[in-house]
């Protein structure tokens, strides 16, 4: 079964049963501006280039504007720590059917092979001196707004993470 027709599902059964909850509408490209700004505050010190893309630059989605930062900049923050001293992170939006796609990519260091299936983990961390619940509570967080989080790919060249939610 697909990201997408699981997310279908999830929402599907959440409105059956009553747990969908009014939120306003949140547009996109502002939360994600507003939390590369917030995040710039953990590059201290390093030499990282930010850049963003919008595909639509007014899609909007129903989504705990609190919560929904606070994963975005947690992800990038991740992306900071991941470079050594240059780099570049970027936060992308396109529309995938009736899904906006947000990847957070940055060039700093791949997640080794053997930990890529594990980092979504609870109490996992590939850090030093991480708590390893991060990247656990972003997933939880997404999910309860009927969103996903996945790792799209880590390599030599990038890290790629992908939020897919319901666009209003």
């Amino acid at each position: 079964m697909s990201r997408v027709a699981v997310l279908d599902q999830k929402t599907a059964n959440a409105i059956k049963a009553g747990e969908v909850i009014e939120r306003p509408a949140s547009v996109v490209k502002e939360m994600v501006e507003k939390a590369v700004l917030l995040s710039k505050v953990y590059a201290n010190g390093k030499n990282i280039e930010f850049a963003t893309k919008f595909d639509d630059k007014n899609s909007s989605i129903f989504a705990d504007e609190a919560k929904f930062l606070a994963t975005l900049v947690n992800i990038i923050k991740n992306a900071i720590e991941a470079i050594k001293e240059t780099g570049r992170i970027e936060v992308s939006t396109s529309v995938k059917d009736d899904f906006i796609s947000i990847v957070i990519s940055n060039d700093g260091e791949k997640i080794p092979d053997e930990m890529q299936q594990k980092i979504f983990n609870d109490g996992f961390t590939t850090k030093t001196s991480g708590s390893g619940i991060g990247l656990y509570v972003c997933r939880q967080s997404l999910e309860e707004q009927f969103a996903r989080l996945e790792l799209l790919k880590s390599d030599e060249k990038s890290t790629e993470f992908e939020i897919l939610v319901s666009m209003v």
